[in-house]
């Protein structure tokens, strides 16, 4: 019998237990997307994982850019649920994937771990978060709840409808803060399409639940901005705040219009990537 769930695992840390307990799962089809070279994957992953079901990507968009990477393969559209994980999540239950399906139901679309947070109130403090994407608030006053992208679940219906993550291609590797923008974005643009609410937790303790164990990055062992990228990244965020801002705006005059327009060239083109060709 064919698989119903499939699930795009985001590929970098390569713990073997992780995968080994993946591919015992019942009815699930485990893909795997990594921003690893294909030397830096230990050889014993490809004993549990089939080496047709790992997909190499090079690194533009961080997670939420591995899941849009898997999403325009298609290989989803075989599948009636998708899951999305980071392969650091520790498995406390291996019924976590069923438990999450079954909160998928009326309004709800979208099921992750612990909730993220209460604040609903994101357009109105970070307002730059969706300058890069197709969709952006019509106002700083838009409401919505966001998931991290440790682990999610969506129906392939939802995903059909959703079209793609909103994703920010880090052309540069400015900073792995544009994972967040992506995360915002695209929280917003589910809650735009299906409404308030339509996110669901499988707890509301942050990081965790009875499934799952989720671990925190950014710390000591991530890479470290240079002063480079530091100066480029603000000044990326104060240009992309500028554009909602206006997009946002009513009556606009002539070089508001001009500037509008200068700023939708920088933003396109310091997300203008090829994060869809796979390397060897």
């Amino acid at each position: 019998m064919s698989a119903s769930v499939c699930v795009c695992v985001t590929g970098w840390h390569f713990p073997i237990a992780f995968y080994e307990r993946m591919s015992k799962l019942v009815g699930v089809d485990v893909f795997v997307v990594s921003h690893q070279p294909k030397h830096h994957i230990p050889d014993a992953i490809y004993d549990v994982i089939a080496e047709d079901h790992v997909l190499i990507y090079a690194n533009y968009g961080y997670d939420w850019g591995c899941y849009q990477q898997f999403l325009e393969t298609d290989i989803w559209r075989d599948y009636v649920y998708c899951v999305f994980m980071h392969d650091d999540v520790r498995i406390l239950r291996d019924d976590f994937i069923d438990a999450a399906i079954a909160l998928l139901s009326g309004d709800i679309v979208l099921v992750g771990n612990g909730r993220n947070s209460t604040r609903q109130d994101w357009a109105y403090h970070y307002p730059w978060l969706y300058a890069h994407a197709s969709w952006i608030p019509s106002s700083r006053d838009f409401l919505y709840d966001t998931v991290r992208g440790s682990f999610f679940v969506m129906a392939t219906t939802t995903i059909e409808t959703m079209g793609q993550f909103e994703v920010m291609w880090d052309r540069f590797h400015l900073s792995m803060r544009f994972g967040n923008w992506s995360l915002g974005a695209s929280s917003a643009k589910l809650h735009h399409l299906f409404g308030m609410p339509c996110f669901a937790f499988l707890s509301n303790v942050y990081l965790q639940s009875d499934y799952l164990l989720e671990d925190v990055r950014g710390g000591d062992g991530e890479p470290r901005q240079g002063r480079w990228e530091t100066v480029v990244y603000k000044l990326h965020r104060k240009l992309c705040k500028t554009y909602a801002e206006l997009y946002q705006a009513d009556d606009l005059s002539v070089p508001q219009r001009w500037l509008q327009g200068w700023l939708r060239w920088i933003i396109r083109f310091m997300s203008d990537v090829p994060h869809g060709v796979r390397t060897p």
